[in-house]
């Protein structure tokens, strides 16, 4: 096996752990979410402490920014990822739009949760588990489908070869950002101090 295939191995399979990740987190919110409307006074599954909770991040309007619950869109946009993981293990070989549309929208994702981080960690105040999952699944999920695209030659051949080289560094890359979302809560949540 050639080792642009491997990559490409590695990577579908990436994208069907990020997309079971991604549903189990978002269907978890789900029904935490509804559980919260039947019954207001129950904590959710999450709540551990002050800081790491879910339920003060599903009761906010941050939570359901487009007028309906966030993990909604989770439930939405994940089978995709899985479908799109299946047809690279299948060796499909998808045209340049199918990569630019799924580029695109792991990009939509990537700045939505990156937003939702900074609305977690400085306006509400806590870390939810299972939207940790999702930032867990969604950012290796943006670095891996942008170096994969650009192999593919989205941007061009000799950004091909950049992108083709670049893809061993996506899980430093990925960890280094893990990092500093962890300190950024540590300076403003103390969050070690609570477990």
């Amino acid at each position: 096996m050639d080792t642009s295939r491997k990559r490409s191995v590695v990577y579908g399979v990436w994208l069907l752990i990020a997309a079971g990740l991604g549903l189990l987190a978002a269907f978890t919110l789900t029904l935490d979410k509804l559980q919260s409307l039947v019954k207001p006074d129950t904590a959710a599954s999450c709540d551990f402490s002050v800081i790491v909770q879910c339920s003060a991040n599903l009761a906010s309007a941050q939570g359901s920014v487009f007028g309906f619950p966030n993990p909604l869109i989770g439930l939405m946009a994940w089978p995709f990822v899985l479908l799109t993981g299946v047809l690279v293990l299948a060796n499909v070989n998808l045209p340049k739009f199918y990569w630019a549309v799924f580029l695109s929208g792991t990009v939509l994702g990537t700045v939505f949760v990156g937003w939702l981080i900074t609305q977690s960690i400085f306006f509400i105040g806590t870390l939810c588990p299972w939207c940790m999952v999702t930032w867990f699944a969604m950012i290796p999920t943006f670095l891996s489908t942008l170096a994969h695209a650009g192999q593919q030659e989205l941007f061009g051949d000799k950004a091909g070869r950049f992108f083709a080289a670049a893809k061993s560094y996506i899980p430093v890359t990925a960890f280094a950002i893990f990092v500093a979302i962890a300190l950024m809560a540590q300076i403003r949540l103390d969050w070690i101090a609570t477990l």
